[in-house]
Parts: structure tokens; C-alpha cells; sequence
């Protein structure tokens, strides 16, 4: 049998008994990374102080942030707006104007592509 096959079966038979996995390769003597056997979760484990991941958040990422939490801070839907736009439609005077919803459009687009 192929040692990276027989690898591969006794690291999952370990799974599935609930032993530690071993690393590939190495015919069952190395624990794997994060098993226990001296990886990261076994420093965790053993009481020892791992590094911490750091994390950098670009200018676009904290925008985003802080856009997300002025969002949330609005009402979901503008009650007194849809009185408006359902009266304007009952009555019949509601009107669309075709070049201002144009230049919202590429206004929207423009912005998106300075991000």
C-alpha cells in the first residue's frame, strides 16, 4: 500500500476513534500541527501563551464600518416617504424624472469606483 494512502487512513481511523491525527508521511510517529502534540492548540491547551493574530483594517474596510453603523441608526423604511409616494400615485400626480434618476445612477456608479 502507498505510505501517502496508508497516511491518510490512519489519520482518519485517529479521527474517527477520537485519537490524535498524525502528520502525513511519517508512518503514525508525528502528531500533526494543532493535534495536541506541541501546534498551536496545544500550547493553548497547555496553558501557554500563543501569539495573537493581527489584524489590519483598510481606510475602505472602516468606512464601511462606520457607514454600516449610521445604517443602522435609520428606520428601516421611511413611513412618512411611502404616504407621500402612495398619495402622489392615488391622486395621480406622482411624476418620475427620467434624467435625475439617470444622474443618480452614474453618481452611484462614480463613487463605487473610487472604492
Amino acid at each position: 500500500m502507498n505510505n501517502g494512502i496508508k497516511s491518510t487512513e490512519q489519520g482518519l481511523a485517529s479521527l474517527a476513534s477520537g485519537t490524535a491525527p498524525v502528520a502525513a508521511g511519517t508512518g503514525g510517529a508525528t502528531p500533526a500541527a494543532g493535534s495536541g502534540g506541541g501546534g498551536a492548540l496545544g500550547a493553548a491547551a497547555t496553558g501557554s501563551a500563543a501569539p495573537s493574530p493581527q489584524v489590519q483594517i483598510t481606510s475602505t474596510a472602516s468606512q464601511l464600518a462606520a457607514l454600516e453603523q449610521s445604517l443602522q441608526a435609520q428606520p428601516e423604511v421611511d413611513a412618512e416617504r411611502v404616504r407621500r409616494v402612495q398619495s402622489a400615485l392615488a391622486d395621480g400626480s406622482y411624476r418620475l424624472d427620467p434624467s435625475r434618476i439617470a444622474g443618480g445612477l452614474l453618481q452611484s456608479e462614480q463613487t463605487l469606483a473610487t472604492l
